[in-house]
């Protein structure tokens, strides 16, 4: 799934943790002019900048550096930024399991695992292997950006599909494509519920749609989405322009809540609430789960009821 606001804001904490005044010692690349959108020579002339501070807006960061260009990165479907503190840690990048909690498992759930020798088995467990050999590798595999900073931090920019782009520029924040999106929930809450109903009433698209246009909302995708659409108790296919002042004051509500609680979890390495769709759209509709949100939590029975 392609990285939404929560994961980008966490990528722009990260590097504003471990990067601000911090000079640029070495620039590596690999030749990729898919991802790249800047020379080599270019590129290099990172070298020897300091970074002065992290930015986000959507799905979008950049890194401010005391002197220009500035580096602005999307990470594409599957990009990430991985990180090496010092020569004996190399810590993973933002994965899903890492900062919310849902990999975790208790010594009953481990020892059963433990005991499974079915075939159904093996092939996970085979993944699980690869996958933590692959975490000591650096640089890491599908690099394309190595920055090495004084003080013996590394970040590395990685996108295996490569989706993701880095362009240089002189100016990210009045530039394209960050001056052509719209605004960022976890920024500005300044949009009323009456203002978003003028947003929703002046078009005739489904909900879901409007919610994924960055031009409109910055940072949402197609998990974040669901699950504001869920605690709305909307149809992703509702069309916009049938929306009551109500429901557009509702969703823009469960717009900032989902936003902002989304990147505290993060934060704090905490997992989502237990009411979240989310828990039922990352187990893979897993029998136990659904049935433990259908149990505890009627909101989910009314909006499977809405999708049939």
């Amino acid at each position: 799934p392609m990285p939404e606001l929560d994961t980008v804001e966490e990528v722009r904490r990260r590097i504003s943790d471990n990067c601000i005044g911090k000079q640029i010692q070495s620039v590596e690349t690999q030749p990729d002019s898919i991802v790249l959108k800047a020379s080599t020579s270019e590129i290099e002339l990172l070298k020897g900048r300091v970074v002065k501070a992290a930015h986000r807006k959507g799905k979008y960061f950049w890194v401010e550096m005391d002197q220009g260009p500035h580096p602005l990165m999307h990470l594409g479907m599957t990009g990430s930024v991985k990180w090496k503190l010092n020569d004996d840690e190399i810590p993973s990048g933002s994965s899903r399991e890492e900062h919310t909690g849902d990999g975790s498992e208790d010594d009953e759930e481990k020892e059963e695992k433990e005991q499974r020798s079915s075939a159904d088995d093996f092939q996970p467990s085979i993944k699980k292997a690869i996958k933590a050999r692959e975490a000591k590798v650096w640089p890491p595999k599908f690099w394309k950006l190595l920055l090495k900073f004084d003080g013996g931090i590394e970040m590395a920019f990685t996108n295996k599909r490569r989706l993701g782009r880095l362009w240089l520029m002189a100016n990210p924040e009045t530039e394209k494509p960050i001056c052509d999106l719209g605004f960022d929930p976890y920024l500005d809450r300044t949009v009323t519920g009456e203002a978003f109903h003028e947003i929703t009433s002046r078009r005739k698209v489904p909900v879901k749609t409007l919610l994924m246009n960055q031009a409109i909302c910055a940072g949402l995708g197609n998990w974040m989405a669901d699950e504001v659409l869920y605690r709305s108790s909307l149809h992703p296919c509702t069309y916009t322009s049938t929306l009551s002042k109500e429901e557009s004051t509702e969703l823009i509500k469960n717009i900032y809540y989902v936003v902002s609680t989304a990147v505290d979890c993060r934060k704090v390495g905490k997992a989502f609430p237990a009411d979240w769709l989310y828990h039922y759209r990352w187990s893979k509709g897993q029998k136990g789960v659904i049935d433990h949100l259908i149990f505890l939590f009627p909101l989910f029975s009314n909006f499977l009821l809405l999708l049939t």
